[in-house]
């Protein structure tokens, strides 16, 4: 340090002239210096930084009075918002003082309120004005008015529980209605019906998925409610795509099992099903079982064959019997089962009438009235 360099002093750069002495030296105590951020460089590079400076400096006041305006402009819409709610708000409680004031004159007048509604929403009340199409539409002209006053008759805690309680009971029974409603008119329509002729192609181009779409097109009362029924709130908020395929595919069983109870015209699913079961091997008790549970049709109904009268040359495998078949079978009442003669059945019965079937058993011991409680070792066939 030289002689006349005084402590706390640093050294300038040439092309700065210090407004503090000669330029020679600035005071480090000078608030306007940032030392980090000396502007040093060519005059062309000082003017650059200081216009980006000032450019950055215009777009920083920019922003505080944008952000200044949009707050005052945010209290002037919410003093707004404030004076229209107080507005509708006084204009509400006049309305209520006068329906309060036409309710007591009712009260005086004897008459109920009971009967003014009755009286006001009775179809059948008859009046020389406009009464008739202003009641209706200034009631439902807002929805939310009417879901107001159901919710005020359900689930209201301050309403007496033996209101709810009715309200409760006649909105079942209004469901009900609908939804046996809903079940006449499938059963009438057909589509749940077994087709008259059970072929190869039918059974292969059923899909017991593609009933959803249509149960929910035709039943949508029923559909809903035994979907909310088979979903908690968990499951509503968070479902898996295959959660949701198997959960329409046991409604749609479900819905098509109570079909089938509410009329046996609607047993397509079950005979379906019986016929799955059926091919796969099931065994007649499994089938049995699950015919009671309403699930599929019963094994005789599988089995079974039409009863319709014979005729001569029908079978050409079987032995011939002219008196039995005039005597019997033309005298016997035609079967209404579902599940007719299918291509299935005619099949194997062409093949066992062209051929002959024997088979040897070392212990015969066996009711051949009920396969599945055959006994004995086969030996040979």
């Amino acid at each position: 340090m030289q002689a006349d360099e005084a402590p706390g002093l640093l050294p300038l750069p040439r092309q700065t002239v210090s407004p503090f002495n000669s330029g020679q030296y600035i005071y480090s105590s000078d608030p306007g210096v940032n030392l980090t951020d000396p502007l040093i460089g060519s005059p062309g590079q000082i003017k650059s930084r200081r216009l980006q400076k000032s450019a950055k400096k215009r777009l920083d006041t920019i922003a505080r009075q944008n952000k200044e305006e949009e707050a005052l402009l945010l209290a002037l819409v919410e003093e707004e918002e404030a004076k229209e709610a107080a507005r509708v708000e006084r204009i509400r409680r006049s309305r209520l003082e006068k329906s309060l004031r036409g309710v007591r004159d009712l009260w005086e007048s004897g008459i109920s309120l009971g009967t003014f509604l009755t009286c006001i929403l009775d179809p059948e009340t008859k009046d020389d004005g406009d009464f008739k199409a202003r009641r209706f539409r200034e009631i439902f002209s807002d929805r939310s008015a009417i879901d107001q006053i159901l919710g005020f008759w359900t689930t209201a805690s301050k309403t007496p529980k033996q209101v709810r309680d009715h309200v409760d009971a006649w909105m079942v029974s209004h469901v009900s209605r609908l939804a046996n409603r809903e079940a006449t008119k499938i059963t009438k329509d057909g589509w749940m019906r077994t087709p008259t002729q059970v072929t190869k192609q039918g059974v292969l181009a059923f899909r017991l998925d593609s009933l959803q779409p249509r149960f929910a097109a035709a039943a949508p009362v029923m559909y809903q409610v035994v979907l909310s029924f088979a979903t908690a709130r968990r499951q509503a908020k968070s479902g898996s795509e295959k959660l949701r395929q198997r959960k329409g595919m046991v409604l749609t069983q479900a819905i098509s099992s109570l079909l089938r109870e509410h009329s046996r015209d609607n047993s397509l699913v079950a005979t379906q099903n019986g016929l799955y079961l059926y091919a796969a091997g099931a065994k007649r008790q499994t089938i049995a079982v699950l015919s009671h549970a309403g699930w599929c049709c019963s094994y005789p109904r599988l089995v079974s064959k039409s009863k319709y009268p014979s005729k001569k040359g029908a079978n050409k495998g079987q032995a011939a019997s002219p008196n039995l078949a005039n005597t019997q079978k033309d005298h016997r009442p035609e079967s209404k089962e579902s599940y007719r003669r299918s291509q299935h059945q005619q099949d194997a019965q062409t093949l066992a009438a062209s051929r002959r079937y024997s088979s040897t058993y070392d212990n015969i011991n066996f009711t051949d009235s009920i396969a599945e409680r055959t006994i004995g070792r086969k030996a040979r066939s």
